[in-house]
């Protein structure tokens, strides 16, 4: 039962970091569209995003909080990446608080530790 329970939060966090982002960009729009993206486009990249997040983090994390802004620091490129593939524009800031959101949910690393980490990910 625990299990489905952990299932249903990390859908509904990745549901609402996916809309987080949306309004993100709703906010930034260019000459009324945004930027080209729909949400269904931006919900597929937070949903892929977030696999990816969870499976580098289980093969290149050790629990050591030293080791985290170097791991964090790769996703992000690796998301830079990932989204300039799918020919999506988002900016730095939408995808650090993507990859926050992500890392945070799969519980790798404590909230604390993440946000500490992220903060010297430049």
């Amino acid at each position: 039962m625990s299990t489905s329970i952990i299932v249903i939060a990390v859908a509904l966090d990745i549901v609402v970091t996916a809309v987080i982002v949306w309004l993100f960009l709703a906010r930034r729009k260019a000459g009324g569209a945004l930027l080209g993206m729909s949400l269904g486009e931006l919900k597929r990249f937070a949903d892929s995003s977030h696999a990816l997040v969870g499976e580098y983090m289980r093969a290149n994390y050790s629990g050591n909080p030293e080791q985290l802004p170097e791991v964090l620091a790769s996703l992000m490129t690796r998301l830079e990446d990932q989204a300039k593939a799918q020919g999506l524009t988002l900016d730095r800031d939408v995808l650090r608080a993507l990859l926050q959101r992500s890392a945070e949910s799969h519980r790798l690393a404590k909230p604390r530790e993440v946000q500490a980490a992220l903060a010297k990910v430049a």
